[in-house]
C-alpha cells in the first residue's frame, strides 16, 4: 500500500485511510464530498494509486463555473 500524498497520522485520518483502500479495492465507483480546500482531489488520486486500474489514467473532475 502506498499513499505518496497522503500524510496522517490521526485516528481519524487512519480511518480515512482506511476507506481509501477499501474503496480502492472494489470495482465501483466512489462520490467523494467535502468543503472546498479539504483534499477531495487528493484523496481520489489516493484512491487510484493503490486501485487495479493504476495503470489506467485517472478521469479529472470538471470544474464548472
Amino acid at each position: 500500500m502506498s499513499h505518496s500524498e497522503l500524510i496522517g497520522s490521526s485516528p481519524t485520518f487512519r480511518v480515512v485511510l482506511d476507506k481509501v483502500d477499501r474503496i480502492a479495492s472494489a470495482n465501483c465507483k466512489a462520490l467523494i464530498q467535502g468543503e472546498t480546500g479539504t483534499g477531495k482531489e487528493v484523496i481520489a488520486r489516493g484512491i487510484h494509486e493503490v486501485g487495479a486500474r493504476r495503470k489506467n489514467g485517472l478521469v479529472e473532475p470538471r470544474h464548472e463555473a
